[in-house]
């Protein structure tokens, strides 16, 4: 997957009338948490720009050793959120566990 694809999937995730996104699940079946918006731990904090550097991801079903360093709280890595993960970096995971990514 490259940014394009992955901005587009994230663009359609986005819930009505709301910068909030759905939740999306990667190839290897985790779910997960990835926002980004004026209320979020990304990169810039503003609402709908097209390119984010960087996102918050929260929640994700298992743990996910890539993004650990970003944890709000990483001994607790299923129930925090991961801040300003960079998106070369989610790339990287998306690649590394099937290559897709779905709405939930």
């Amino acid at each position: 997957m490259d940014k394009t694809q992955f901005f587009k999937i994230m663009d359609s995730a986005k819930q009505d009338y709301t910068p909030v996104r759905k939740p999306v699940k990667l190839g290897n079946g985790i779910t997960l948490s990835i926002q980004a918006s004026d209320m979020h731990y990304c990169h810039p904090r503003k609402n709908d720009v097209n390119d984010y550097e960087a996102w918050e991801i929260g929640f994700p079903s298992q743990l996910i050793g890539a993004i650990l360093e970003y944890a709000e709280d990483p001994n607790q890595p299923t129930e925090t959120v991961y801040a300003c993960v960079p998106t070369d970096t989610i790339l990287v995971l998306i690649n590394n566990t099937g290559g897709t990514l779905e709405i939930a």
